[in-house]
């Protein structure tokens, strides 16, 4: 994980929060998400310097649908 954090963590924000949403769809296509695919989650965000409320505010997106 942290090999491929390294990169993105150096992008802005924006493309950070992007990569949270791609992840998040993913996670969520087969219309729930595990413990290990919520753990995964929260240890990518934390890599990544997005915050847990940020996430959350994703999350809820695609628990919407």
């Amino acid at each position: 994980i942290l090999e491929f954090t390294k990169e993105i963590k150096n992008s802005d924000m924006k493309h950070r929060i992007k990569i949270i949403e791609i992840l998040w769809s993913i996670v969520y296509s087969d219309g729930k998400a595990d413990m290990y695919e919520s753990t995964l989650m929260r240890r990518i965000c934390g890599l990544l310097y997005v915050s847990d409320k940020a996430s959350g505010e994703i999350k809820e997106k695609f628990l919407k649908k």
